[in-house]
């Protein structure tokens, strides 16, 4: 895959890390979501004014084991989840990636087996220049949090 799509860039332990950043809209967070069922999703960002509820829908439908919702639009995306009577247990309001990172690292063992998906499913115009911008960054906060 090319960069910031699809990208396995790095593992801890069983658990693989996919940047797929380029999720700029619903439909390549589907793909995204579809090829890693029952991952922790990451996901959330600029608010474009777009109906998410497609969001809610195939995050209930691909059993995702959690979701960390950051950015702008990141309490849109939980009215989705809701609507659909996704958990309210397995969902992290954490605003940033830093954030998420932070609390996955305190959650997370090298022991578990598993997939972080960060497929934000909406443009990254609030907290980053572009795509390519926020993958890049979201790559850093991991090796950062979880070594390499």
């Amino acid at each position: 895959p090319i960069e910031h799509r699809l990208e396995d860039f790095f593992s801890y332990g069983q658990i693989k890390f996919i940047n797929d950043s380029k999720a700029t809209n619903v439909d390549s967070t589907k793909f995204a979501i579809e090829a890693y069922p029952e991952s922790i999703l990451i996901c959330g960002g600029k608010d474009k004014h777009l109906d998410l509820t497609d969001l809610g829908k195939l995050v209930v439908e691909n059993r995702m084991k959690e979701v960390y919702l950051i950015g702008e639009n990141r309490n849109i995306i939980l009215e989705k989840l809701r609507l659909f009577s996704y958990p309210e247990n397995k969902i992290f309001d954490v605003e940033n990636i830093d954030c998420c990172m932070q609390v996955l690292k305190s959650k997370l063992t090298a022991q578990e087996e598993g997939v972080v998906l960060f497929s934000p499913a909406t443009s990254s115009y609030d907290q980053f220049e572009n795509f390519e911008d926020r993958g890049r960054k979201f790559k850093e906060v991991v090796r950062k949090y979880f070594g390499g």
